[in-house]
């Protein structure tokens, strides 16, 4: 099986993987429908606009930060960038460089059904320790409505740089299957069949179709399902990785949490080759969740042009259902329940050492597979 979201049709070697999840998963995702519809009816007049630090906090604690680059010239009087020098020259009233940092995102192939219809570019340029956003642009254009902005941060989000760590989990789920790792088999959860309903089926948040029912159309996303399948595999986003601010502290955490599980896995006698796609599937999958809900849970943001109620009531809806982590209590192989097993307790303690080092709280999240 190839790296990918969309090869997630049923055969009859995943047989007990879907009936797991229809038996266990579906009845509780029904349940968390109502609940987040409730909610979200609830919380609409209370939801608060979105501020500089919450763009920031979004971009900085979620896999966004891999496009995070130092700003490396000088500012102008009107807070934009200024070309034609790699320095700030004597009357810039800019501070050192090292003060600002730039979120790039270009040769995007996302395709949208409202305005602007495709989601090329994204950049902004910021400073950390003001947590001020001195400029910010989407398709080349400037984009300073804050609302919008963080939308589009989500889009982006959701559809591309999280995604990506999907890609793995199909052939992960195969793989343990077919070596018979009886061990680790809480890692084939779920993945497959919800991999399955995003891209095969009418409950989909997705667009394309006969993905339209009555229950999905409130939760329903503004990107079509083809240009985030191109999009899942295009890895421009990551040229320019070793630029990352290593100050970073959630890629600090990540940075870790990677030579931890590849220790786990040489202490296990798992195949090394299941080091990184594991990382992939279970720390980088969760923590982008967990962190991107803790920003997005009260604030007022569409992933649609327009700013009614109806285009915030569906973005809402979006994130209660698609960006909040959803365990069923039926079916919950999280690693802090799996610990009865050496290879996830090796890996959930040290992920606690590493909440308790970088002030995060994701350890008690981190699922053994993609089970949202």
């Amino acid at each position: 099986m190839k790296l990918g979201v969309d090869n997630c049709d049923f055969r009859e070697k995943f047989a007990e993987i879907f009936r797991l999840n229809n038996l266990y998963k579906a009845p509780w995702v029904a349940l968390c429908y109502v609940y987040g519809l409730l909610r979200t009816v609830a919380i609409l007049p209370f939801l608060r606009q979105p501020t500089d630090q919450d763009i920031i906090a979004l971009i900085e604690s979620t896999s966004l930060a891999l496009g995070v680059r130092y700003h490396d010239r000088g500012i102008r009087d009107d807070k934009t960038p200024d070309n034609s020098s790699s320095s700030p020259d004597s009357s810039s009233p800019s501070q050192s460089n090292s003060s600002y940092r730039e979120f790039v995102v270009g040769h995007c192939l996302l395709e949208m059904v409202c305005y602007p219809y495709k989601l090329s570019s994204i950049y902004l340029l910021y400073n950390p320790t003001t947590s001020k956003i001195l400029t910010a642009t989407v398709n080349g254009e400037e984009e300073m409505d804050k609302v919008r902005l963080i939308g589009y941060l989500l889009i982006y989000l959701t559809t591309s740089s999280h995604t990506k760590c999907h890609l793995f989990s199909n052939w992960i789920t195969e793989y343990i299957l077919d070596e018979g790792l009886t061990d680790i088999y809480p890692s084939t959860w779920v993945s497959l069949p919800l991999h399955n309903a995003l891209m095969r089926t009418s409950d989909s948040p997705l667009q394309f179709e006969g993905s339209w029912n009555i229950f999905s159309a409130l939760y329903k996303f503004c990107v079509t399902k083809e240009s985030i399948k191109r999009e899942t595999e295009n890895m421009s986003f990551f040229e320019g990785h070793e630029h990352v601010p290593r100050t970073l502290p959630f890629l600090g955490y990540l940075h870790e949490a990677r030579d931890l599980i590849c220790t786990c896995v040489a202490g296990a006698h798992l195949p090394a080759s299941l080091a990184g796609p594991m990382f992939n599937h279970t720390v980088v999958h969760s923590a982008d969740h967990v962190n991107a809900y803790s920003v997005m849970r009260s604030l007022l943001v569409t992933c649609w042009y327009g700013k009614g109620w109806r285009e915030i009531f569906r973005t809402r809806m979006f994130v209660e259902q698609m960006v909040k982590p959803m365990i069923s209590p039926l079916l919950d192989n999280r690693l802090c329940r799996l610990t009865h097993n050496p290879f996830y307790r090796s890996y959930y303690m040290g992920l606690k050492e590493l909440d308790r080092k970088y002030e995060f709280n994701i350890a008690e999240s981190v699922t053994a597979s993609v089970m949202y």
